[in-house]
């Protein structure tokens, strides 16, 4: 089995479009506030807003899960492409003047529609990205992109915009939607989760419960939620600051709301700079900065030294989002990665409107000078009190460096792709062996591949040849994908070092999931094999009725039976077999879509 390792030209790819659609989300917005107030005022605007906002963020998981369910490069494409419709449609309705209601209704469609491509990027980054350090480093681009977007999008919006020329605008924007949908073409074909065929309402339950059952991630999105209260009550605190504090003008205003936007860009840069191992400090370090010049801000009297503290900030909230999103990923299984970036997503729209909401409060109720006070010191409480919580995030993230690279020696294993071989690397155990330990014996059916890191191995065979095999070679790959006898005794020659990697580490890697022994079974070069373990993934069964079910002579099962079950694939309880998958039953798995194991021959 050989999954091609992707990067490079495809992650640049990926990238572009995403500049694309967030410099084009952020600035739609503001072209839609500006053309609604042209209409209707404050009000309107206001309103639209959250006409657009609340459908997203109780519709997110839901749309989010189409990419689990289909391939995710696909999905992006398709999505793109339709925002750029929606967009076309958008203009349109701007250029014939149609009415509120037409708008309004278009632009919640296109709204729904990009709130599944953020989701989507997060969840592709890990099969674009050629080794598990690039992650960071390819998050922390993503989330400079957006801070670039948040200045960028609005400025065209309101440059092209003069003498109400909206719908040139949006028509732009389309054709720079339509670009990205061109971009996210032949992306790696992964995501699918051929063993769901739910709706997408209840998948998103399922991950929903996935995480609610998982409380380092549960605590992971709340710390999120956190973040995008934080954000969502700048806005309308700087506002309030300039104008009563500094006894500044609209200017000054918008140099305060744009200064955190400068140091996000600024953050989720160093974060990329050198990744670190452990993340979950980093989100706990990042809420901290950002908590505390929010304190000092009550100090600040003049325009610099509040943009300096604000900038610092938004600092802060970059590298926590960063750090959360990396975190997401490794820790997240794949068949679930859309699904929870699609919550996340909608956390951060909830968030955004609660400290949209909450601005104006602290402002009414604690005054404007000293409304920054209680959102920083709310903000560093929670993150520490949750941190020992989210800490053991940082156990299914760690991965030995050393492990990376010696599974990096075997061809096959090397190409599985970033978070794979991730995946792969923190299930794998080194083994330190004295000399004359017998690791395995020829014509047993054993599943473990031997990767030699220090000292030498022989490996023996029935008629006495001898091959060595010493630091970087490897002994029978072919166990993790086949049941077959080694073809010789594998004995320590020396005091030696061994990393030991199981079929079931391998299987649950390249699944994305838990689980695996069985399904083995399904990728043998042996068709009757096949079929037996096909067979009884659908229906566990005696030998008899197997026999009978597959159209064979009665007998011919018993020594390949014997030889599966010795092998880990089948279990027998009371005569009956059944597949070893790690929970009982499987009933659709991707190979009993090829063929109809139940058919006589």
């Amino acid at each position: 089995m050989r999954v091609p390792s992707v990067g490079g030209a495809t992650l640049t790819r990926t990238l572009a479009a995403f500049a694309l659609f967030i410099t084009v989300d952020y600035g739609y917005w503001a072209v839609l506030l500006l053309y609604m107030f042209e209409r209707g005022g404050a009000a309107l605007a206001s309103a639209t807003l959250i006409a657009q906002m609340v459908p997203a963020a109780i519709l997110a998981p839901a749309l989010g899960s189409l990419g689990d369910r289909f391939p995710r490069g696909k999905v992006l494409s398709i999505t793109y492409a339709v925002e750029a419709v929606l967009l076309g449609a958008l203009a349109l309705a701007m250029a014939t003047n149609a009415s509120t209601s037409v708008v309004i209704a278009t632009a919640i469609l296109l709204n729904l529609a990009a709130s599944t491509c953020e989701p989507l990027h997060f969840a592709i980054l890990p099969q674009v990205c050629a080794h598990p350090s690039n992650l960071v480093r390819a998050n922390s681009l993503s989330n400079q992109l957006d801070s670039i977007g948040i200045f960028i999008g609005p400025v065209i919006a309101g440059s092209l915009s003069a003498g109400g020329h909206f719908e040139l605008v949006v028509g732009i924007f389309a054709i720079a939607l339509a670009i990205a949908s061109v971009c996210t073409l032949r992306l790696p074909d992964t995501g699918r989760s051929p063993s769901e065929e739910h709706s997408g309402l209840r998948q998103a339950a399922r991950g929903i419960s996935a995480i609610a059952s998982d409380r380092p991630l549960l605590v992971l999105v709340l710390l999120l939620l956190l973040v995008c209260v934080t954000s969502g009550s700048l806005e309308i605190l700087a506002t309030s600051f300039a104008t009563d504090v500094l006894n500044g003008d609209e200017a000054t205003a918008g140099l305060l709301m744009g200064a955190s936007g400068i140091g996000a860009f600024i953050g989720a840069g160093l974060i990329g700079l050198k990744p670190h191992p452990k993340l979950t400090p980093l989100v706990a370090l990042g809420l901290t900065i950002a908590g505390i010049p929010l304190i000092v801000m009550a100090l600040a009297s003049h325009v610099i030294v509040a943009v300096l503290l604000l900038a610092l900030t938004g600092g802060g909230i970059a590298v926590a989002r960063t750090a959360i999103s990396s975190l997401t990923q490794r820790t997240t299984a794949t068949h679930l990665l859309t699904r929870m970036f699609a919550i996340e997503f909608s956390a951060l729209l909830i968030g955004w409107a609660i400290g949209t909401a909450l601005g104006p409060v602290l402002i009414d109720v604690v005054g404007a000078s000293h409304a920054y006070l209680p959102v920083g010191v709310v903000s560093i409480t929670l993150t520490w009190l949750a941190w020992r919580f989210m800490r053991p995030l940082d156990g299914r993230t760690v991965t030995d460096n050393k492990i990376l690279t010696t599974l990096g020696v075997v061809p096959f294993l090397a190409e599985l792709g970033t978070l794979k071989l991730d995946l792969l690397a923190r299930r794998c155990e080194w083994r330190d062996i004295t000399a004359g330990t017998v690791l395995c014996r020829e014509g047993s059916y054993d599943d473990e591949l031997f990767i030699v890191d220090e000292g030498e191995l022989t490996a023996t065979t029935a008629d006495g040849k001898d091959t060595s095999l010493q630091a970087g070679a490897w002994f029978e790959d072919a166990a993790l994908s086949h049941t077959v006898p080694r073809s010789a005794t594998l004995t320590a020659a020396q005091t030696s070092r061994v990393l030991v990697v199981s079929r079931a580490a391998f299987l649950a890697a390249v699944r994305g999931r838990p689980g695996g022994g069985a399904f083995v079974g399904l990728l043998s070069d042996d068709e009757l094999e096949v079929r037996v373990v096909a067979s009884l993934t659908k229906t566990p069964a005696t030998a008899a009725e197997l026999e009978k079910r597959l159209g064979v002579e009665p007998g011919s099962l018993e020594t390949l039976l014997s030889t599966l079950c010795e092998a880990g694939e089948l279990r027998l309880t009371d005569g009956v077999y059944e597949p070893s998958f790690g929970n009982r039953r499987h009933s659709s798995l991707p190979a009993l879509e090829l063929l109809d194991p139940d058919q006589e021959s």
